[in-house]
């Protein structure tokens, strides 16, 4: 954006454009996208859909949008898995029989486990790249893709009260009181 306005020549705060640039590489060269910590956040930001990929660097960090793309799609895959578990318990429990009987009788091959995994890894693909090429914006795209919805909820939902940080200031009041400020460190 700031390039569009420094391509338009403006008379008087060409400089002022050139230093906001400036203080904003300066202020964002420490974040790292991949530092452990900054997981959450990506998943937040790409799963959002006015956002997507369109926050990533973009010419010459090309690496860096195919790292988070496939940041994305791993955890739309474990999100995926974990759906199937839910919903099909007996399938874990069988496989693992399967697997054993096979051991036993020196059959290697194991198709109907790796034709499932393979199929589900492409469905989940295959919503992300049809996600991530929708040119929709707003929130009403997520009822198309519901793997996605999931993985929005979990990661751009905020808690609904503070009523936790309120009752732990209430404790706090109970705590620090005349009768109990007698207590040292290692006895509270």
């Amino acid at each position: 954006m700031l390039d569009l306005l420094k391509q338009e020549n403006p008379v008087y705060c060409g400089g002022l454009i050139d230093i906001i640039k400036e203080s904003i590489q300066n202020r964002f060269e420490k974040y790292n996208l991949h530092d452990t910590r900054a997981k959450d956040s990506i998943l937040a930001a790409v799963s959002y859909p006015f956002f997507k990929l369109k926050w990533v660097p973009r010419a010459e960090k090309e690496y860096e949008k195919e790292y988070v793309k496939e940041l994305f799609i791993a955890e739309l895959r474990r999100f995926k898995q974990e759906d199937f578990k839910s919903t099909h318990p007996q399938t874990s429990t069988l496989k693992k029989k399967q697997k054993s009987e096979s051991y036993y009788m020196f059959n290697d091959s194991d198709s109907s486990t790796t034709s499932t995994d393979g199929n589900s890894r492409t469905c989940t693909d295959l919503e992300t790249l049809q996600y991530l090429r929708d040119e929709d914006t707003s929130l009403n795209i997520l009822n198309t893709y519901p793997t996605i919805k999931k993985v929005f909820l979990r990661y751009n939902t905020c808690l609904p009260s503070s009523a936790p940080v309120e009752r732990l200031f209430s404790y706090g009041g109970m705590i620090i009181r005349p009768h109990r400020r007698n207590m040292s460190d290692t006895l509270f």
